[in-house]
């Protein structure tokens, strides 16, 4: 079985199965509430680790180590905090073509976002460091 994440539809996971695919919800338990799927953009999905699913209920899918779920945290805190720099980067660029009061709005947005991120990375960075993992 193969694991998959669809680009908009977030709220549910897809599994590749001998017989087919199926579709089941992304929360506790949600592969006992999986329904067969007849159309599907396979171009929308992406294959990702089968632990992800771990407490679905889906088959196969181990529990992962608290390290791994830990470092998959850190890995997303990163990610976010990347992104948000590069918007504040771009509405900098942009600033003097803007008019003053959309300007500074936009920029102290950006940064609000950005200062958000990098202290969520910072916490999980404290968890993991704390935790010794």
């Amino acid at each position: 079985m193969t694991l998959f994440r669809h680009a908009t539809d977030l709220n549910h996971w897809y599994a590749r199965t001998a017989a087919g695919w199926v579709r089941f919800p992304s929360r506790m338990n949600g592969w006992h509430s999986r329904r067969w799927v007849r159309q599907l953009d396979e171009d929308l999905l992406q294959e990702v680790p089968l632990w992800l699913a771990f407490n679905t209920g889906i088959p196969g899918a181990p529990r992962p180590s608290p390290e791994t779920i830990w470092r998959n945290k850190l890995r997303k805190a990163e990610q976010a905090y990347r992104d948000a720099f590069a918007e504040a980067q771009r509405i900098w660029t942009e600033y003097d073509s803007m008019p003053p009061s959309d300007g500074n709005f936009a920029l102290r947005r950006a940064l609000d976002v950005q200062n958000a991120a990098i202290g969520q990375y910072a916490r999980v960075l404290k968890a993991l460091t704390k935790h010794g993992t």
